[in-house]
């Protein structure tokens, strides 16, 4: 229920627990202020979400791109796995909508995740990985070059 404003700093709003006084420059209604008073939550942990929501993209990002290209392919699956998860048993707990219309999809996304994890596990755990940019560790490169020079070495000297 509205009521004129007579110079005060709050409207009347009216929902089914009765009347409750909102700000007048806020632009929603009873129930909304109710949770507002009932469910106080602190600003900071408004403004940390966006931050761990960049932190969550950028990682899917560098660490997909490493994945892809070859660079550091066992810190990026590392990376993302640590990421994934968490995030899986967060996101898609299936077990907690068990008979709803939603518990399908999250039963599907909770596998998929699964899935990747377990790529993920073999990615990490593989010591030699294949790449698309060919990069070789240099001491490996001296290691394969002195046995190779060997051989010639004896014949050379003899």
């Amino acid at each position: 229920m509205n009521t004129p404003n007579d110079g005060r700093n709050f409207r009347v709003e009216e929902d089914a627990l009765g009347n409750v006084e909102v700000p007048i420059d806020h632009l929603w209604g009873a129930q909304t202020e109710r949770s507002h008073r009932n469910f106080p939550t602190g600003v900071a942990r408004y403004r940390l979400v966006p931050v761990i929501m960049l932190s969550a993209r950028t990682l899917e990002v560098v660490a997909g791109l490493g994945l892809a290209l070859g660079a550091y392919p066992r810190r990026a699956a590392v990376a993302l796995l640590a990421f994934l998860i968490p995030t899986t048993l967060l996101a898609h707990a299936f077990w907690q909508v068990a008979g709803a219309a939603t518990f399908t999809v999250q039963l599907l996304n909770f596998l998929k995740n699964t899935a990747m994890a377990g790529g993920l596990l073999f990615i990490g755990a593989t010591q030699s990985q294949p790449t698309l940019l060919p990069r070789a560790s240099r001491s490996n490169d001296r290691v394969q070059e002195r046995n190779e020079r060997a051989p010639l070495k004896s014949v050379l000297a003899s």
